[in-house]
């Protein structure tokens, strides 16, 4: 899944020609690429970096409508914290089944 949304996000930085989203969406597209099967549980640690690039193209594409205007309504930052609870939260049970 995470994998799936750093290449949607970086296709779209590559749509609307900004580079830093793409720079922050291609770094996890490698990571997934590169990293042995053992260690990929660092790629979902730092996914946490595409929450803001994520917000910037949610926020400045047609995507808004699809969406719906309950984006456009919500505070960034409830939205944003939001999102680092839910990777912190995915981060640690993907490592309590890692361990166990």
């Amino acid at each position: 899944m995470i994998f799936v949304a750093a290449c949607w996000l970086t296709w779209a930085g590559i749509r609307q020609r900004l580079w830093s989203v793409v720079a922050a969406g291609g770094a996890i597209v490698l990571m997934g690429v590169l990293i042995p099967r053992g260690e990929i549980f660092s790629m979902v640690r730092f996914s946490r970096v595409m929450i803001i690039p994520l917000l910037v193209i949610v926020s400045q594409s047609p995507l808004r409508s699809l969406v719906g205007q309950w984006i456009a309504n919500t505070p960034r930052f409830v939205l944003l914290t939001l999102a680092c609870i839910a990777a912190n939260v995915a981060f640690t049970v993907h490592l309590v089944h890692y361990f166990d």
